[in-house]
C-alpha cells in the first residue's frame, strides 16, 4: 500500500459530502459515492494489485449508517484510511434539503418519518462513531472555496485549484459561440476592415492592434469592461467553477474583437492579477486561454472578395 492514499468522506447527509468528493475529483482522485461496505475486500485487492497507478488515489464516498460496517472490516483496517466527517447545524441541513427539494436518504428507506427525525438519527449514529482518527468539519458556513481551505488546514493536503479563462472573439456573421458564459459586443468601435491597407490583416498584427486601440472609445471601454471583469471573474472563481469563457464579438470576427480578447488576455497573464483571487494563495493559479475562432475563416473571405474586385 505504500504510494496509495485512500480517503473516506462521511458524516451527515446534506453536509456537503457530494461538494467534498468532487473537490478530490477535481484533483486527479477516483471517487466512488455511496461505496458498499461488501466490496470493501475487493477494492482493496485492486488498489494493492494496481501497478498503472488508477488506484493511487481513491476517495470513498460512505453513508453515516453504513460506516460503522467498513470500521469493522479487516481490509478497511488494512486500508487505514483518512476519514473526513462532515456535519452542519440542523437548521442548515433542512434549509439545504428544502432548497434542493430532496427527499432524505432515510424517509425514502422509510426509516423515518420525516427531515427532522432522518436528522435526528443521523446525529445519533454519527455521535456514537467519534472518537477514531476522523477530521471534524463542519460546513453549517462554509462555501466550496472555504472548505477547501478548512481541508487543507487539518491535513497534509495541498489543492492547486486551476481555472482556466477563456478569452474568445468571434464574429456575428457566423454566429454567437455556444459556450461563451458572457458575450461583450465591440462592433461599436471603429472597424479596420474599410481601411484597405488593414483589411486583409487580422487584430493579431500590430497595424490592426494600434487602429483599434487609437480608436478613442476604446480606452474608455476596456478600462470599465476590466473594471466589470474583476469583479465577474473574482466571483467566479470563489463558486470554484473550472472554466469561464467571455466571449468578444464583432461584425466578422477579424480585427475589433481579436484585439480586444488579445488584450483581455494578456492583461489577466499578469501578475497584477492575482490580487484579485487571493495573493495569499499562491497555490492557486489561474490559466488563461485565447481562441479566435473566426480570423482565418473570415480572412480567406476577404482575400477571396479582394482577388475578384481585382479581376
Amino acid at each position: 500500500m505504500e504510494n496509495k492514499k485512500v480517503i473516506v468522506i462521511t458524516g451527515m447527509s446534506g453536509a456537503g459530502k457530494t461538494t467534498a468528493m468532487s473537490i478530490f475529483e477535481d484533483m486527479g482522485y477516483l471517487c466512488i459515492d455511496n461505496f458498499p461496505h461488501s466490496l470493501l475486500k475487493e477494492l482493496y485487492k485492486l488498489i494493492e494489485n494496481d501497478e498503472t497507478e488508477f488506484y493511487n488515489k481513491v476517495v470513498l464516498g460512505i453513508n453515516i449508517m453504513d460506516f460503522n460496517r467498513f470500521l469493522s472490516s479487516e481490509a478497511y483496517n488494512i486500508l487505514n484510511p483518512q476519514v473526513f466527517m462532515l456535519t452542519a447545524s440542523s437548521d442548515e441541513l433542512l434549509k439545504r434539503y428544502k432548497y434542493n427539494r430532496r427527499v432524505h436518504p432515510l424517509v425514502k428507506q422509510e426509516k423515518a418519518k420525516s427531515e427532522v427525525d432522518a436528522i435526528q438519527i443521523e446525529y445519533k449514529e454519527m455521535n456514537r462513531l467519534l472518537g477514531f482518527d476522523e477530521t471534524m468539519i463542519d460546513t453549517t458556513y462554509l462555501n466550496k472555496r472555504q472548505l477547501i481551505q478548512q481541508i487543507e488546514r487539518r491535513t497534509e493536503l495541498s489543492f492547486r485549484f486551476n481555472a482556466a479563462i477563456v478569452f474568445a472573439s468571434f464574429g456575428y456573421r457566423y454566429g454567437i459561440p455556444l459556450d461563451a458564459d458572457y458575450i461583450f459586443d465591440v462592433r461599436f468601435l471603429d472597424n479596420p476592415y474599410w481601411k484597405e491597407t488593414l483589411r486583409e490583416k487580422t487584430g493579431l498584427d500590430q497595424e490592426v492592434v494600434d487602429a483599434v486601440l487609437g480608436d478613442s472609445k476604446s480606452d474608455n471601454f476596456l478600462h470599465r469592461l476590466v473594471s466589470l471583469l474583476d469583479v465577474v471573474i473574482d466571483g467566479v472563481l470563489n463558486m470554484d467553477r473550472s472554466t469561464v469563457t467571455i466571449a468578444i464579438g464583432c461584425t466578422g470576427g477579424q480585427h475589433r474583437s481579436v484585439v480586444i480578447a488579445q488584450y483581455l488576455a494578456n492583461h489577466y497573464s499578469s501578475k497584477r492579477f492575482e490580487s484579485i483571487i487571493n495573493p495569499h494563495e499562491e497555490h492557486r493559479t489561474l490559466n488563461i486561454m485565447v481562441n479566435h475562432r473566426d480570423t482565418e475563416k473570415n480572412l480567406s473571405s476577404v482575400v477571396k472578395e479582394a482577388k475578384e474586385s481585382k479581376q
